[in-house]
C-alpha cells in the first residue's frame, strides 16, 4: 500500500488521506490475525484497532471487542484472562464506558483485584464528565480495604490520573494515605500555578503557623524557579524572611527539605545559599547531589566544595563526584579526569569515566573511546561504548558503527543500533535501513523499524508505511500500524480541534 518518497514527484505533499488511515487500519487487522488465536497479544492488538476505529465505524469497534472478549474469557490461564479483559476494558473506556465499566465489575466479581487492571482505566474515567459515577461503583466493587488502597494510589501516580487526583483522593478511606495525598495535591497547586505572587500568598490553603509558611514560600519560590517568573527575587526575600521567623532549627529544616532539593535543580545557587540551614543527613546529601552537577557549569569550584563535604555517607559523596565529574567534561576534561581519580569507590569511580566519556563523545570522541579503552570489566565496557556509540553516530555515522566492531555483546550492540536507526530516519531513511540491516535477530530489526515509523509518521508517512510493511513478525507489525495510524489520529484531532 505504501507509495515510495523516491516515486513520488518532487514537491508533492505526502498527504495523508482517509482512505490511506483506513487501509492502515486494515493493516493492523491482517497482523493481528496472523498472531496465534490462543495469544493475548491478538487479542491486545485487536482492542486497540478497535479503539482506533471506534470515532468512525464504531460497529466494527463493537465487533472488534466483543471478539476479544468472547476470546479472553475462554483463555486457560487466569492471569493471562485478566490481563486481556483489562487491555479491553480500558481500549474500550473512552468510545464504550459501558462496556468498560461492566468488564471491570465482572473482573472484580472473578476476584481479579490487581493494580494494573483498574489503575489506567480509574484514571481514565475520572477525567469524563460521566465517568466519575462509573470509577465510584468500581472502587466500591473492590472489597478488599488494601487492594482498594494501593489501586487508588496507583491510578494517582497514572499519567492520566495525574491530573485527575482531586476527583480520585475522595474515593480513599480516612488515614495517613488519604491525607498525604490531600496534602501534596494543595501543594502542587501553590507551586504549580502561574499566578502573581500576591495571589499565591492570599491563597486560602497557603499555611499561616512559621514552620509551615516557610515551607510554601520554599515552594512557590520553586515553582516561580521552573518557570522563571520574573517575581522570584521577590519570592526568595520572602524566604529569607519567613527563614528568621522561625527560631528552632530542626523545624526550619524540615520545612526546608523539600523546597530546597527541588530548587536544587532549577535554581543552583539559592538552593547553594539555603543549604546550611538544612540538618538532615539525608536531605543534606540529596541536595549536595544535585548541586554538584547543576552547578558545574556555573561554579566548578563551589559545586566540587559542595561534593566533597558530604561526610556523612561516602557513597553518596562518590555519587556526587561522578555527577560532577561528568557534568564538568566539556568545560574542562582534565579537572573532570582528576575529581574522578578522587572517588573512593572502584565501581564509582568508573561510572565517573563513563559519565566524562559521555560528556565528550561529541566533541573529542578519541579521548572518550581511550578513557572507555581503560575499563577492565568488559560488560562495563561494553555498557560505555554503547552509550559512546550512539552519541557518536548521530555525528559522525561511520565511526559509530566501528565503535559497534568493538562491542562483545551482539545484544548490546543490537540496542544502540536500534537507537542509530530511530535517530537517523527522520533526515535519511536510507542510512537508518542500512543500520537496520545490520542488526543480529530479526526480531530486533522488527522492532528497530517500529522505532522508525515513530519518526517517521509526520515527516514522510510513505517511508513510515514502508518501514512498517517491512515488519516480518506480525505481532510487532501490527504494533508498528497502531503506532502509525494512532499518531495519523491525534494529528487530525489537532488539526479540527
Amino acid at each position: 500500500m505504501s507509495t515510495s518518497s523516491a516515486d513520488r514527484t518532487v514537491g508533492t505533499p505526502d498527504v495523508v488521506t482517509t482512505e490511506r488511515i483506513s487501509a492502515a487500519l486494515d493493516e493492523i487487522e491482517r497482523a493481528a490475525r496472523e498472531i496465534a488465536e490462543d495469544s493475548g497479544e491478538r487479542l491486545k492488538k485487536l482492542s486497540l484497532l478497535a479503539e482506533c476505529v471506534a470515532p468512525s465505524d464504531p460497529g466494527r469497534a463493537a465487533a472488534l471487542w466483543d471478539e476479544s472478549e468472547q476470546a479472553a474469557l475462554s483463555l486457560a490461564d487466569e492471569g493471562a484472562r485478566a490481563t486481556c479483559l483489562a487491555g479491553i476494558a480500558r481500549s474500550a473506556c473512552r468510545h464504550d464506558a459501558e462496556r468498560a465499566e461492566r468488564i471491570a465489575l465482572q473482573m472484580l466479581a472473578f476476584g481479579w483485584t490487581g493494580p494494573s487492571g483498574y489503575t489506567g482505566l480509574l484514571a481514565t474515567f475520572a477525567g469524563q464528565p460521566d465517568g466519575v459515577a462509573r470509577a465510584a461503583r468500581i472502587v466500591a466493587g473492590i472489597a478488599d480495604s488494601a487492594a482498594r488502597e494501593e489501586i487508588l494510589q496507583d491510578a494517582m501516580h497514572d499519567p492520566q490520573g495525574f491530573g485527575v487526583r482531586e476527583v480520585l483522593v475522595d474515593f480513599m478511606p480516612p488515614g495517613e494515605a488519604r491525607t498525604q495525598w490531600l496534602r501534596q495535591i494543595a501543594e502542587a497547586k501553590l507551586w504549580s500555578s502561574p499566578q502573581p505572587l500576591a495571589t499565591l500568598l492570599s491563597r486560602p490553603g497557603i499555611a499561616t503557623d512559621p514552620a509551615g509558611r516557610l515551607h510554601d514560600l520554599g515552594m512557590i519560590a520553586f515553582g516561580m524557579a521552573d518557570r522563571r517568573d520574573p517575581e522570584l527575587s521577590q519570592a526568595l526575600e520572602l524566604l529569607d524572611q519567613a527563614i528568621d521567623a522561625v527560631g528552632d532549627a530542626d523545624a526550619r529544616s524540615a520545612a526546608l527539605d523539600e523546597p530546597v532539593f527541588r530548587l536544587a535543580g532549577v535554581a543552583p545557587e539559592a538552593a547553594a545559599r539555603l543549604l546550611p540551614h538544612l540538618r538532615d543527613p539525608h536531605s543534606i546529601c540529596a541536595v549536595s547531589q544535585v548541586l554538584a552537577e547543576t552547578l558545574a557549569p556555573l561554579d566548578p569550584d563551589r559545586a566540587e566544595q559542595i561534593a566533597l563535604g558530604i561526610d556523612y555517607d561516602a557513597a553518596q559523596r562518590d555519587y556526587a563526584l561522578a555527577e560532577l565529574a561528568g557534568g564538568l567534561a566539556c568545560f574542562d576534561p582534565d579537572r573532570a579526569e582528576m575529581i574522578v581519580a578522587r572517588i573512593a569507590d572502584p565501581e564509582m569511580r568508573i561510572d565517573g569515566v563513563v559519565r566524562v566519556a559521555t560528556a565528550l563523545v561529541g566533541i573529542d570522541p578519541d579521548r572518550a573511546q581511550r578513557l572507555v579503552a581503560g575499563i577492565d570489566d568488559v560488560a562495563v565496557r561494553d555498557d560505555a561504548l554503547s552509550g559512546l556509540l550512539w552519541r557518536c553516530a548521530r555525528q559522525d555515522l561511520k565511526r559509530g558503527l566501528q565503535i559497534a566492531e568493538s562491542i562483545s555483546d551482539p545484544e548490546k550492540t543490537d540496542f544502540a543500533l536500534e537507537d542509530v536507526a530511530s535517530y537517523l530516519a527522520e533526515t535519511d531513511a536510507a542510512a537508518a535501513e542500512q543500520v537496520i540491516a545490520m542488526l543480529s535477530k530479526p526480531e530486533r530489526a522488527d522492532w528497530a523499524r517500529c522505532l522508525c515509523v515513530d519518526d517517521l509518521a509526520l515527516t514522510d508517512p510513505s517511508a513510515a508505511e514502508r518501514f512498517a510493511a517491512a515488519v516480518s513478525d506480525p505481532a510487532i507489525r501490527a504494533e508498528a500500524w497502531l503506532r502509525l495510524v494512532r499518531v495519523w489520529l491525534e494529528e487530525r484531532g489537532r488539526a479540527t480541534a
